[in-house]
C-alpha cells in the first residue's frame, strides 16, 4: 500500500476561502491576483471544501510529531540556529514536512535525511497516473523514512514553466496546516 500513489489520502483541513486569504497577505499584488488564485484553484485537490494532498509512502508518518521547515529571506542570518532546531527535533523522533523550495529548506531536509531521520516532502506538482519515484525515494519510502504529498493535479510542465511565488506560498501553507503549527515555531 505504501508504495503506491494513494488518492486524495491527506485532508490538510485547509479552505479554499482561508488559502486565498493566506495568499493576499504573504503575496504582493504582482505575485497573486484573481487571474493567478483562479489558476491555482483549478490545480488543486479539492473535496468538500478542503484540501486534499495525494501521498506516497506511508501517510501513518503524519501521526507523530510533525514540524514544517519554511526559510525566509529575512531570517538569513538565523538559519544556523534554525537547522540545529530541526535537526534536535528530527533526533527527538519529530517528522520535518517541507516543500524544500528555499536554498536553506534544502540545505536542512537533505541534512536530515543524510542522518536517515524521516521526513514529509510536499510535491510541486501532482504525480501521474502511473507513479514511480526514484529508487533512492523508493527505498527510503520502503524504510519508513520518506512520505511523498502532493496537493497539485498532475500536470505537464514544460521545460520553461516556473513555479510561481504563489504556487511556492501554497505549498508553505500546506506545510503549516498539515502540522497544525506556525513556521516560526524554532525561534
Amino acid at each position: 500500500l505504501w508504495l503506491q500513489c494513494q488518492r486524495k489520502s491527506i485532508d490538510t483541513h485547509l479552505s479554499l476561502r482561508a488559502l486565498k486569504g493566506y495568499l493576499q497577505q504573504k503575496c504582493s499584488p504582482t505575485q497573486f491576483n484573481e487571474e493567478i488564485w483562479q489558476r491555482i484553484e483549478k490545480l488543486l485537490i479539492v473535496k468538500d471544501g478542503h484540501i486534499y494532498c495525494d501521498s506516497y509512502g506511508d501517510y501513518g508518518m503524519l501521526n507523530n510529531s510533525i514540524l514544517p521547515v519554511i526559510c525566509h529571506r529575512k531570517d538569513a542570518l538565523l538559519h544556523g540556529r534554525q537547522l540545529q532546531q530541526c535537526i534536535e527535533k528530527a533526533a527527538e523522533g519529530v517528522v520535518l514536512v517541507s516543500a524544500r523550495i528555499a536554498k536553506g529548506e534544502q540545505r536542512i531536509m537533505d541534512d536530515v535525511i543524510a542522518q536517515s531521520y524521516p521526513v514529509t516532502l510536499i510535491a510541486d506538482n501532482g504525480f501521474p497516473e502511473i507513479y514511480h519515484p526514484s529508487e533512492a525515494r523508493i527505498q527510503m519510502c520502503a524504510e519508513g523514512h520518506l512520505l511523498l504529498l502532493s496537493p497539485w493535479q498532475y500536470h505537464y510542465r514544460t521545460a520553461d514553466e516556473m513555479i510561481t511565488v504563489a504556487e511556492c506560498k501554497t505549498m508553505n501553507c500546506i506545510a503549516q496546516a498539515i502540522c497544525k503549527t506556525k513556521d516560526c515555531w524554532w525561534k
